[in-house]
């Protein structure tokens, strides 16, 4: 089974969107089930997982009742105001506070591993969900207890410990192999404007290099003896004198070793 995790429906006739600027202007149109439908079935991709397109819980209870008329819609990722008087309850790990309303430094709930299942629990007897029915979805071993709780687990590009418990319990395992580019996610700027970018980088760190180098020839340069010369042949004594006065500078570009170097 391919799941895409990550998709939208949107009405622009019906609601505003704040992200649809100018710059998307080609998606100032209607898109939804019927739209996605057939590029669905093009690709080859079976489900896919619904998500917020504006903070709204209007539309959070849309896309429930779309997911439920539609047979491709796997799950929906909502937007519920947490800082609203009507929501009644968060799944979540909670801090503990004490009578006062003040951090005491520990957790009241810790919703990880275990008591995660407590709580999934708690809240499915309480609002009567049939877990046997229900479906999760993990990518990390710590996870076990709680795909273990429902009637349908799946894991995601699951890491090697979980792979192994889905291989042994016969799990599904969906694996997304389709990389996005970041670039097509995040702005960036354009390939060639990167390049030049990076070119005019380049070219300050080599003119960098070069004086610096130049700099340090002209203070050998300065710092050399002077030259005693002899005329071999004619002169062999002075000659041979010389040379042994005469020091030769090594190359610029050739590295001394300490041992090497003028005292």
């Amino acid at each position: 089974m391919i799941v895409d995790a990550h998709q939208h429906f949107w009405d622009p006739s019906a609601a505003d969107y704040p992200w649809l600027t100018d710059e998307l202007a080609a998606l100032r149109r209607r898109f939804g089930p019927d739209d996605l439908r057939p590029l669905l079935a093009r690709t080859g991709v079976d489900r896919t997982v619904l998500v917020q397109t504006r903070s709204s819980i209007a539309e959070t209870r849309d896309f429930l009742s779309t997911a439920e008329a539609v047979g491709f819609v796997a799950g929906v990722v909502g937007w519920v105001d947490l800082t609203a008087g009507g929501v009644d309850e968060a799944i979540a790990t909670r801090a503990e506070l004490d009578s006062e309303g003040r951090y005491t430094g520990r957790t009241e709930l810790y919703c990880y591993g275990p008591d995660k299942v407590v709580a999934i629990e708690q809240a499915a007897k309480r609002d009567n969900v049939d877990l046997a029915a229900s479906y999760a979805y993990s990518d990390s071993a710590s996870d076990l207890p709680m795909l273990e709780a429902v009637g349908h687990p799946v894991v995601v590009n699951p890491d090697r410990e979980l792979l192994r418990a889905a291989k042994e319990r016969g799990w599904e395992v969906v694996r997304f192999s389709n990389r996005v580019p970041l670039r097509e996610r995040v702005p960036m700027p354009a390939p060639r404007h990167a390049a030049m970018g990076g070119g005019a980088v380049l070219l300050l760190v080599a003119g960098l290099a070069a004086g610096r180098w130049w700099w340090l020839r002209h203070q050998r340069n300065q710092q050399k003896p002077p030259t005693v010369l002899a005329v071999a042949g004619k002169v062999p004594d002075a000659a041979r004198t010389a040379t042994g006065l005469v020091k030769r500078n090594a190359p610029s570009w050739q590295p001394r070793w300490p041992s090497q170097r003028a005292r």
